[in-house]
């Protein structure tokens, strides 16, 4: 009896052990996925109204051609506004507005740009200021070759904080290491950013 209790102890030590060190291991891993410099990455934004199944869709496509130089494509959705001059008022044809354009960057400055122009700094994309560690992740599990957790302090997991964000969750595709989704809710919406990298 005294062996087989033993022997169940061991079990459960070496099962915990794994669970551990496996949770390091993903970390570090994830980190390294972060560091990486990809010559690729795309960008999804999805913006939902809270409750509404449709929104906002904008999409960014990153070719980074070398350290100082790299060229945006862009399709970009935008609520359209009314237009007022002086007491008239226009209604505008489409709730959606879809802009589109490119950009080249060079040294973190816009170089050249075409198509529409959108609210948005491009100078940024591309880099990825993810830290994952046990300081700003709760609840992480992985499962069915996805990682999952809760942030709990988005503002040392991005390195910047996003006005008004609640409930922001992380996942990433651990089977191929080529995906990563941020989602949280701000201001009535839902917001959903996947970043793929190739």
């Amino acid at each position: 009896m005294k062996k087989i209790i033993f022997v169940v102890v061991i079990l459960l030590l070496a099962t915990m052990c794994l669970t551990s060190c496996d949770q390091a291991v993903t970390y570090d891993k994830l980190n390294e996925m972060t560091d990486t410099k990809y010559s690729q990455m795309s960008i999804k934004v999805t913006v939902n109204k809270s409750g509404e199944t449709s929104g906002l869709v904008n999409d960014i496509v990153c070719l980074i051609l070398n350290d100082t130089t790299k060229h945006v494509a862009y399709t970009w959705q935008e609520y359209a506004t009314f237009e007022m001059d002086g007491n008239t008022i226009t209604v505008p044809s489409k709730q959606i507005v879809t802009k589109s354009g490119t950009a080249i960057i060079e040294n973190g400055k816009v170089k050249e740009s075409t198509g529409d122009g959108v609210d948005y700094d491009f100078t940024n994309v591309g880099a990825l200021n993810m830290t994952f560690s046990e300081t700003c992740l709760a609840n992480a599990q992985t499962k069915d070759g996805t990682f999952t957790a809760d942030i709990s302090d988005l503002n040392a997991f991005l390195g910047s904080d996003i006005a008004g964000a609640e409930n922001a969750k992380v996942s990433v595709n651990v089977k191929t290491y080529g995906s990563i989704t941020i989602s949280y809710t701000a201001n009535g919406s839902d917001v959903v950013i996947t970043y793929t990298f190739g």
